[in-house]
């Protein structure tokens, strides 16, 4: 279920948002904190945007959307991380429509559903029949498809909610009742979406530390087992621990990341960071190596104060020091996000994983992709058919909005670029297992 005020974020707790991310005081952060909780804690499912709601504008979809995405989890996740991603959305006005305002590729879908589950729950938003509320849903998602061309997770969200809508319409027969059913599978897809990560860094943790340790990974068997066990993650059979079963110390293992795929890029855990995260609890991380992911530096902004919000052993670098790293610094795995895997194991993902990939090949080191099967799109044969978003020049030429190019140069600011899949040697890491590139085709999703 979806918790949510009858009334947009109030502007009181926008103040104190702002007045503690300035001041960063413990008074201030209890005063939030409890006021965060009185909100949560009002149990009101009816979703509702502003009273000036205009349905073309994203940034009202996001404004309400994020806040009822982080408000779910704000108990598990750090009270200035909620107030950093907060900021982010509402400090907005004065930004071109091109600036990213939420990213990565599963927080992008669930932003996207939760703000159509904003709009059906708006009471201006009235539908004479189920056709006409079908239509507004489909209609909806593919509008908001068109803010990222790359990433995959939005039209599986968009296939998924039609798909429920479609079985719901069998039994209910009632406009109204399937406008609930459809809200209320939105705030199902949330909470799935945070399970599956948590699956996703356990499956992980497991299969790297069995490889690190001396083992082989375990492909899963048409995407449903690691072939780890049923309890890995909690019976410790999956490295887990200090110590093995003789009494001997486990080596713990360097890994290296690239972007952001933690808690601000997905509806909490994290993907690759997930797995990252749960090598940590398990005491077996030595160091996390992030990258500062040029030129939109999600690593060093996103990655690197997960890490240290977190308390997790983590290293920034630059980009361009990646394999040097590799050569020097004991690397054990590079895990990465996606934000499309398709048919023949293929990988859309952030600008500069394709040389990551290359270069863990040159040293023999695994290179494991972390990705929600909602990630996966098999209607695409390779990733020569996938459609690379490029972003403006200014991200690029300049740094904090002070221009560090000659002007006048050329740019080229492609935002992904693919991996071959044999260039994938530690699997794609799913929630339900380990999935080897050449098995990807014959996955059933």
């Amino acid at each position: 279920m979806i918790i949510c005020s009858k009334e947009p974020p109030p502007k009181q707790l926008i103040t104190s948002i702002r007045r503690g991310f300035r001041g960063n005081n413990e008074s201030t952060n209890q005063r939030l904190r409890s006021r965060i909780c009185e909100n949560k804690n009002r149990k009101i499912t009816k979703i509702c945007s502003p009273q000036k709601f205009n349905p073309t504008k994203v940034k009202a979809y996001t404004v309400l959307c994020t806040y009822v995405l982080y408000i779910d989890h704000v108990i598990q996740e750090s009270v200035r991380m909620l107030r950093m991603c907060i900021l982010a959305v509402f400090d907005i006005d004065s930004l071109p429509p091109t600036t990213v305002q939420v990213r990565g590729a599963p927080a992008i879908a669930m932003v996207g559903a939760l703000s159509i589950a904003v709009e059906l729950g708006h009471e201006d938003n009235t539908f004479e029949t189920v056709r006409d509320l079908r239509d507004f849903v489909e209609r909806k998602f593919e509008y908001l498809k068109t803010a990222r061309a790359t990433a995959v997770n939005l039209g599986r969200a968009k296939t998924e909610v039609l798909s429920f809508f479609d079985e719901q319409v069998q039994s209910v027969h009632s406009v109204a009742a399937l406008k609930v059913a459809v809200i209320g599978h939105i705030g199902d897809m949330l909470t799935k979406d945070r399970q599956d990560n948590e699956n996703i860094g356990r499956h992980g943790a497991a299969a790297i530390l069995k490889s690190f340790d001396g083992g082989s990974v375990s492909p899963a068997n048409g995407g449903q087992s690691d072939g780890l066990g049923d309890n890995e993650g909690d019976s410790g059979s999956d490295g887990g621990g200090d110590g093995g079963g003789d009494g001997v110390v486990q080596r713990k293992i360097s890994v290296l990341t690239h972007c952001n795929t933690g808690s601000l890029a997905t509806a909490g855990y994290g993907t690759a960071l997930g797995v990252i995260r749960r090598l940590h609890e398990l005491g077996r991380l030595k160091m996390a190596y992030c990258t500062e992911t040029r030129p939109y530096n999600q690593g060093a902004r996103l990655t690197a104060y997960e890490l240290v919000a977190e308390g997790i052993p983590g290293t920034l670098i630059t980009d361009s020091m990646a394999a040097a790293a590799m050569k020097s610094k004991a690397i054990g795995a590079v895990i990465v996000g996606a934000d499309r895997v398709v048919k023949n194991g293929d990988v859309a993902n952030k600008i500069g994983t394709l040389q990551l990939a290359v270069a863990a090949a040159y040293f023999k080191v695994p290179f494991c992709v972390a990705a929600p099967t909602t990630s996966f799109d098999l209607a695409t044969e390779s990733g020569g058919d996938i459609v690379i978003e490029e972003r403006p020049e200014h991200e690029l030429v300049a740094v904090n909005g002070m221009r560090v190019a000659a002007p006048g140069i050329g740019t080229w600011n492609p935002a992904f670029d693919v991996t071959p899949g044999e260039l994938v040697t530690g699997g794609i890491i799913t929630e339900n297992g380990i999935v080897m590139p050449k098995e990807v085709a014959n996955l059933k999703l």
